[in-house]
């Protein structure tokens, strides 16, 4: 390409003439004039051409220049075959609770809960032991008053025991007959009664057991015998003096079987009545009681310990009671046994076997029953808070 100036020797994309510096009329690709393209342009030019430097463009040759319908992302590397990509794993984002204090409210039925609990303990406990009771531990009574006798008492005296070891023994006989009286009044320790066909003495025989020697001599026995008197015909043993609580005084007693009235009263024993026919009344603390006999009225009374009783009834006079606060009654009939029954079980049953149309009611809590037993006749009384109550009454062969 020549200078039309002067001639020179002009290159590609040179502007101005070097040898006499007339424009050259070629531009640089960025400052060409913008070119309108007509209508139809467009086609791509053939391989191998080019646009003319310094000229107008062609119709035809101008590029489609028009935006594409969507960019070509086409990565210019490919992506390296060992690593592909991968998304972190959404997690849920943590739940924060709001910080703030208790509202009133909560403190409100937190204290009316814990009232409330507070409340229904205390009444449970309040209701278990009104219906246990509360059961004492057996306490021995200890009496600190100097041995003194009542009217008509005599002690019994060492003179005549046998003495070995932790006891004291005593074997004495009394003139009792069988229309008189028996009484005993014990502290602690086991009672025995029995009927035998003498009917004019008593046999007695008293045992000290524990503590040493003169723990033994201080607990007393006081000894009423009124068989040489017209007008009273009696029997009386007592415990007294200054007890020690490491002292027990057992009692084995014979009597006349029909003996009127037999009165045994102790604190920590249990007592055992057999073989007597006649009114018995019969008390303890904490101890079992068993009688039986063709007994002609009775009152026997327990604290802690269960009752059991036969009664014939053949020759039944007077009411029977038979009552315990912790424990259960046992009372087996005699065929001919005749009485009117009022029996509760405050929290237990009662059981009827036998010939015994009676009335049960079964309450919420505990049984009672009640009816005619036979004929009727004399009041028969029977209760226990925590035990249960059974009847037998023997069939007639």
């Amino acid at each position: 390409m020549e200078c039309a100036n002067c001639g020179n020797t002009l290159y590609i994309g040179q502007r101005f003439c070097r040898a006499c510096g007339a424009p050259s009329g070629q531009y640089n690709e960025e400052n060409l004039p913008t070119q309108m393209m007509p209508d139809g342009a467009g086609e791509e030019p053939a391989k191998g051409d080019s646009w003319p430097l310094g000229s107008q463009a062609q119709p035809g040759w101008q590029g489609n220049t028009s935006p594409a319908g969507r960019p070509n992302t086409t990565p210019v590397y490919p992506g390296q075959p060992y690593y592909t990509p991968q998304s972190q794993p959404q997690y849920p984002a943590a739940y924060q609770q709001k910080s703030g204090g208790r509202s009133g409210w909560g403190w409100i039925l937190a204290f009316i809960g814990i009232f409330l609990f507070g409340a229904i303990f205390l009444g449970v406990l309040m209701i278990a032991r009104t219906f246990r009771g509360n059961t004492p531990r057996p306490t021995r009574i200890m009496t600190t008053t100097p041995a003194v006798a009542a009217a008509g008492e005599t002690v019994l005296s060492d003179d005549d025991a046998v003495i070995g070891g932790d006891t004291t023994t005593y074997s004495q006989t009394y003139p009792l007959d069988s229309d008189g009286s028996f009484s005993l009044t014990n502290l602690s320790g086991p009672v025995t009664i029995e009927g035998w066909d003498t009917e004019d003495k008593a046999e007695v025989q008293i045992v000290k057991r524990g503590g040493n020697t003169r723990d033994r001599k201080n607990t007393q026995i006081f000894v009423a015998n009124d068989a040489m008197t017209p007008d009273a015909n009696r029997l009386s043993l007592r415990v007294g003096g200054p007890v020690s609580s490491r002292v027990d005084v057992e009692f084995i007693v014979k009597l006349p079987k029909d003996i009127k009235t037999v009165t045994i009263s102790s604190s920590n024993s249990s007592l055992k009545v057999k073989g007597v026919n006649g009114k018995v009344t019969l008390a303890t603390s904490n101890g079992s009681i068993e009688v039986a006999g063709d007994i002609t009225e009775a009152d026997v009374r327990t604290t802690n310990g269960s009752i059991k009783a036969t009664v014939s009834g053949d020759g039944v006079e007077g009411p029977l009671s038979f009552q315990t606060v912790n424990g259960s009654v046992s009372l087996e009939m005699g065929p001919d046994f005749n009485a009117m029954l009022d029996a509760v079980a405050d929290l237990g049953s009662v059981n009827v076997t036998g010939e015994l149309p009676l009335t049960i009611e079964k309450r919420i809590v505990g049984q009672k029953a009640s009816g005619k037993i036979g004929d009727g006749g004399e009041p028969l009384t029977i209760r226990t808070k925590t035990g249960s109550i059974k009847l037998t009454k023997q069939i007639v062969e």
